[in-house]
């Protein structure tokens, strides 16, 4: 059984949705593990959230792994 760290299942997840929808370059994490197309949705989610943290995943940085 192999577990997977936090960032395979972002990069997972950010694949999937640069897969699904090709012209988009990046994708937001919030520290609840949620993921957002949008930065501002992003930053207005974590913002009721104990942890603000918004993490940001480029395309391109996300397939060079």
């Amino acid at each position: 059984m192999t577990i997977q760290t936090e960032h395979e299942i972002q990069s997972e997840k950010a694949q999937s949705l640069f897969t699904e929808y090709p012209s988009l370059k990046r994708v937001y994490f919030t520290s609840d593990k949620m993921v957002f197309m949008s930065k501002r949705e992003a930053e207005k989610h974590a913002s009721v959230l104990r942890d603000k943290q918004v993490i940001k995943i480029e395309k391109e940085k996300c397939y060079q792994e």
